[in-house]
């Protein structure tokens, strides 16, 4: 196990520099029913969100070039049952030893804590 990634009860995706979802820890596998190497073909921002993809594009680029810190978002993914789900959360940009941009986390809210 990834010791802070795959212990957290709270869902947890780390995505590369251009989007690609890389690694997921369980909590958030369960969020969007895919276990990890089948949601590897998702990217960040979601198709879904016609109304703020240019949005969350243009937040993801800022965030990538070290513009920004974190990012919240809300989106909404397809689930494996095919139901749509929320990802609602933050993106953070998390830097190599080298200092440059390594991946970019993402923390999601846990809807069953929601009710």
């Amino acid at each position: 196990p990834r010791h802070g990634f795959d212990d957290v009860s709270q869902p947890l995706a780390i995505l590369g520099l251009y989007g690609k979802f890389k690694e997921l820890n369980p909590s958030f596998a369960r969020l969007v029913g895919y276990q990890e190497h089948e949601f590897a073909k998702a990217a960040w921002p979601s198709p879904h969100d016609r109304q703020v993809y240019k949005q969350q594009q243009e937040e993801f680029r800022l965030l990538v070039n070290g513009e920004l810190e974190n990012v919240n978002v809300q989106s909404t993914y397809m689930h494996g049952q095919g139901l749509m789900v929320p990802v609602v959360g933050e993106l953070t940009l998390v830097k190599g030893e080298d200092g440059l941009p390594a991946h970019v986390l993402l923390t999601a809210e846990d809807r069953a804590a929601h009710g």
